[in-house]
């Protein structure tokens, strides 16, 4: 994965950290649009802002969930 593919996700996962709902603060190994697909039955507009946002990558935050569930984002040694 590039370098600016890692920051992009650094920083994603930094203001996931700031953001506070039912479920508390972001965890700071989430990536935010993961966590808005997750919590899409108490929040169903969290994720659809961010997949307009995304409106080049379709379904953008389920993908990211999934990413997050097969731990995609980690080197191998992690998975």
């Amino acid at each position: 994965m590039g370098v600016i593919k890692q920051f992009a996700i650094a920083l994603d996962q930094a203001l996931n950290t700031l953001i506070k709902l039912e479920d508390g603060w972001g965890m700071a190994d989430e990536m935010l649009s993961a966590r808005a697909w997750r919590l899409r039955d108490q929040h169903p507009g969290f994720y659809i802002w961010i997949d307009l946002i995304f409106f080049w990558d379709a379904d953008h935050c389920e993908e990211c969930y999934q990413i997050e569930k097969q731990r995609k984002q980690l080197p191998e040694e992690y998975r």
